[in-house]
Formats: structure tokens, sequence, C-alpha cells
């Protein structure tokens, strides 16, 4: 029989296994986030930016105030024009932004003025430090952008808000951030293929609600292989060769073997615990009826136990 993971328990699961529209004229690789002095303002009630692998002309991009994976009906969105340029009309200033054209599917931190790989991982890792630790969402946030950085081995250029499609002739850093984003996203879109086919192996369902669970996890994933990425599309982009993505991708591919057994490992037990529940508030509900609502019993029964 097959099993649908829901989109609330994979999540749990997935932490358990790991308008104005702007052009690239108007966007400084070294520009603070938006927010800090010195950085580009957006127009009240708007998020403008742009998404990029290369440019994605035509993607569909929304405010993603679920944080589900999906632009959803009645979250702000609209579509991306030349140079990747979009602007959406919103007051949210928290939930990360989404933005899909195909295959790709990239997201960003609220405050980002790129949508990327890149800048998916890092919301990927921000997500994780948020749930692992006790640090606070500034905290969480630039420790993400640091460690993206120190993995890259860029410190010049910034990851959250540049344009390195634009700068790419003329900045170094830009050029490989470039190559790196196109070989980082071609191993996500493998990653996630190879994790839905490998569930359904073993009969697990993945649907468009699990969405938002597996870029998580397939972000995760791709983030701890950006050192390694990194350092090979740098030696090759300094010695004037050619980067051969798909090559590269599968060199540097996730082991999504392990990673769909830790869910199914995890989903038998989160299911266990559900079914284990629902009996519980089946049986306090028996109980209610037959005392006619003086069930006080189980109170007590509760306080022996402390």
């Amino acid at each position: 029989m097959s099993r649908k993971i829901f989109a609330g328990s994979l999540v749990t699961v997935a932490t358990l296994a790991m308008t104005g529209c702007f052009s690239s004229s108007d966007f400084n690789p070294n520009d603070p986030l938006p927010g800090t002095p010195g950085a580009p303002q957006e127009q009240p009630g708007t998020r403008s930016g742009q998404v990029m692998n290369n440019y994605l002309v035509g993607a569909t991009v929304c405010v993603d105030l679920n944080g589900n994976g999906t632009c959803d009906t009645g979250e702000p969105s609209n579509v991306s024009i030349a140079n990747g340029a979009f602007s959406i009309s919103t007051e949210n200033n928290t939930a990360p932004t989404f933005a899909r054209l195909g295959n790709d599917r990239l997201t960003a931190p609220a405050g980002a003025k790129v949508v990327t790989p890149i800048t998916t991982l890092i919301n990927a890792r921000f997500q994780q430090l948020l749930a692992d630790t006790s640090s606070s969402t500034s905290g969480a946030h630039a420790r993400a952008v640091k460690e993206a950085k120190d993995a890259l081995s860029i410190q010049d250029f910034d990851l959250l808000n540049g344009d390195y499609v634009a700068a790419a002739s003329g900045l170094s850093s830009a050029r490989k951030l470039s190559e790196i984003s196109t070989v980082v996203n071609q191993i996500m879109k493998d990653a996630r293929s190879n994790i839905t086919t490998s569930a359904g192996n073993q009969n697990i369902t993945l649907t468009s609600a699990d969405d938002g669970a597996l870029d998580f996890i397939v972000g995760r994933l791709a983030f701890e292989n950006l050192g390694p990425v990194s350092n090979r599309v740098s030696t090759l982009v300094d010695t004037g060769q050619p980067v051969p993505v798909t090559q590269l991708a599968t060199e540097n591919a996730v082991d999504v073997t392990s990673t769909t057994n830790r869910l199914v490992t995890n989903l038998s037990r989160a299911k266990t615990s559900l079914e284990e529940a629902k009996d519980d508030l089946e049986a306090i509900g028996s109980d209610d009826e037959t005392d006619g609502g003086t069930g006080g019993t189980g109170g007590t029964g509760g306080t022996g136990t402390n």
C-alpha cells in the first residue's frame, strides 16, 4: 500500500533527517542588505529583485507566507520579466521569496534582492539553524551567510543582493559564482528527482503538499557539497577551462539512498506516534461521554505520575 507523507509530518521528518522593477544596473555586488545603512531601498509595500540561474524570465515568484514551497492562491505573487526582474505588492518582510520556472525551484530569505541557487542553500541552512539551535533570527541569518561565503571562498560579493550575471564579465568572483550556481542548481534538481524515485521504490508517495519539506532536504544536502563544488569550479575558471555542469553535478551528487532510508525510518516512528496519540484522544472522548463530562480521573492519574 502506498503511504502519503503530509506536509507537516515531512517537515518534522526532514529536520530529523538532516510596480517598479529593477534591472541589472540597479544592483551593486557589494550593496548591504536592505534595511541597513547604504542599502538600496524598496518602495513601501513592495518586494522587488531578480530571479537568477542566469536570468530566469517567466518564473512565477511569490512571498511564500506558509513556507510550503508553492505559490498558493492568495499569496502575493508576480511573474519575472527581462533580467529576471520582479516586483510584488506586499507588506510582509519575514516570509521567504519562492520562484519556480519548470524544474527550477529557488528560494531566498526575506530581505534578499536576488533569488538564486545559492540563496536557496542559504535559506535551507538558515531554517535548519533556527530549528536546531537557540540562535536568534538575525544570528542564524548571519551564520548561514557566513558559512556559505566560507564554503565558496568568496568574500567580496554580496550573495543575497548581487547580480552575478551582470558582474561576471568584470569580476572573477562573480564569474565563479555564476558557474557554481549552475552546478548547484543541477545538483538540487538531480537530488529531488532521485529522492522522489527512491521514495517511490519504498512505497512512499510524495505529492505537491511535500514540496516545501523536500526543498529543505535537498537544500541542506546540497549545502554540504558546496565547498567541493566551489573548489573544483574555481580551479577550472582560474585556468580558463570550461565547466562541465553535468559531470560536476554527477561527481558531487548527494547520497539520496541513505537520506531516503532515514526518511522512511523516521516517518514510521512519526506515524506510530500519531496513531497512538489519536487512540488516546479517542479513548479520552469515550471516557468523557461515559462519565457525563466528569472525567477527572485522567487528571488525577496525571498528577500521580509527577
